[in-house]
């Protein structure tokens, strides 16, 4: 359903200086999976997400969505994409517009793309397959708490029937109960309407429980990818081995074997030589200043060494 390939998105800031906010990130997503994207913050999960939307411009790259490059859509082209891809954002607080009732919010995406029906009732039925009561529509947004604003925010990605969602960190800015409720709402409305999701999160516990597939970026690249059960249970990358040991266990007794990543990424404006993440991993060598690593098809990880790290021990 969606292929990127070697997608870039730059910035300029002062001095004539270029932030490499993403990096050649290339993935794909098919219908009805849910592709898991993770990383610390400021590793490009969100600018990522917003470029698939053309809601920031690319640089460079390529991104198609059933087989059209989103980049060369103009007009009623770009229009039917907009149906059929949304996102849900990251803060419900500021992502709903508090001139706008909430039968208003719902209806918006209804009324631009001109779809036909008693608009009213489709409202209504939207924000009762969200789990939210009737008769709320002439509301506004401050009187709803954070995670009835997130299901206002599902209704409303839900309004034009989407094959793609692209979530951020949709649950991140909720309580921890109310973060069950939001993610069992997305997991069943993936099984019932065969909905792809790119899901972005920090959240490590959270996407191993919703993800087909995982996508770990560490300043604007991809350093690993591959199924769920295979990233938690046999991570071959470094960072993705500190992100899961930075996991805290339930048992206060235990500890883990592999130490939590310490320090802060680089800054994106000086880059490291070679691997990006040798200022922070204890494996590295000569190797890693001198040439960058890419994905290894076996191993699935952007690293000279995938195949020699010791015996992951969680």
């Amino acid at each position: 359903m969606l292929e990127v390939k070697d997608l870039s998105v730059q910035f300029a800031v002062g001095g004539g200086k270029i932030v490499r906010a993403v990096d050649g990130v290339s993935f794909s997503v098919a219908k009805g999976e849910t592709l898991g994207i993770v990383g610390e913050s400021g590793c490009g999960k969100s600018t990522t997400g917003r470029a698939l939307l053309q809601l920031l411009p690319k640089t460079a790259g390529s991104v198609r969505f059933q087989g059209a490059e989103v980049g060369g859509l103009r007009g009623s082209e770009l229009l039917a994409f907009r149906r059929k891809v949304q996102m849900v954002f990251q803060d419900p607080y500021a992502s709903l517009s508090p001139r706008l009732t909430v039968g208003q919010l719902v209806g918006e995406p209804l009324e631009i793309h001109k779809v036909p029906g008693d608009r009213k009732a489709r409202v209504e039925e939207l924000l009762r397959s969200v789990g939210l009561p009737d008769g709320i529509a002439s509301r506004y947004p401050h009187a709803f708490s954070g995670g009835q604003r997130q299901r206002i925010g599902i209704a409303r990605a839900l309004a034009l029937n989407p094959e793609l969602i692209v979530l951020d960190e949709p649950v991140s800015a909720l309580d921890i109960s109310v973060r069950a409720q939001v993610v069992n709402l997305l997991m069943e409305l993936q099984q019932e309407r065969g909905i792809a999701y790119v899901f972005i999160g920090h959240d490590l516990a959270l996407i191993r429980h919703v993800a087909h597939r995982v996508a770990v970026m560490y300043l604007g690249r991809i350093v690993e990818m591959g199924t769920a059960e295979a990233i938690y249970s046999n991570p071959r990358h470094p960072y993705t081995r500190s992100l899961l040991a930075s996991v805290p266990l339930p048992d206060p007794t235990k500890r883990r074997a592999s130490a939590p990543l310490e320090g802060d990424p680089p800054s994106p404006l000086n880059i490291p030589t070679g691997c990006r993440f040798r200022t922070r991993c204890p494996f590295a060598q000569a190797i890693c200043t001198e040439k960058e690593p890419t994905l290894g098809l076996e191993s699935g990880a952007a690293c000279h060494f995938s195949q020699e790290l010791p015996v992951w021990n969680s």
